[in-house]
């Protein structure tokens, strides 16, 4: 009964292993194609990616250099609105003397009036 088991055990598996491979075999230039046509396929996506790196690429140049010019206008502006404050500041200046002359003018203008009278 053993023996009977192993032999009919033996010859499934043999069969068995004559399917798989068959399969496979049958199978192989499926997957061959399958394999190639992935491969186009991958090599368009890298070529579109290399496409888009290199566009991503100009567009940092260009970038970089209007954040150089926007850098150098920024200066520019730090330059005129020191030279406003300290013309605003002298402004000031002058506007409290006018201020204080004013006053001084007004006082005598007040003393000579109060003289004459």
């Amino acid at each position: 009964m053993e023996l009977v088991r192993a032999a009919i055990y033996f010859h499934v598996n043999i069969f068995w292993r004559i399917v798989i491979w068959t399969v496979a075999l049958i199978s192989l230039p499926v997957r061959i194609l399958t394999a190639l046509q992935r491969e186009r396929l991958l090599e368009m996506h890298l070529q579109e990616m290399q496409i888009d790196l290199e566009n991503l690429m100009w567009d940092r140049k260009e970038l970089e250099g209007h954040l150089k010019v926007a850098t150098k206008e920024h200066r520019v502006m730090e330059m005129m609105l020191l030279e406003l404050e300290e013309e605003h500041d002298k402004a000031i200046v002058k506007i409290e003397l006018l201020e204080s002359k004013f006053q001084e003018f007004q006082d005598s203008i007040h003393n000579l009036h109060v003289f004459f009278i």
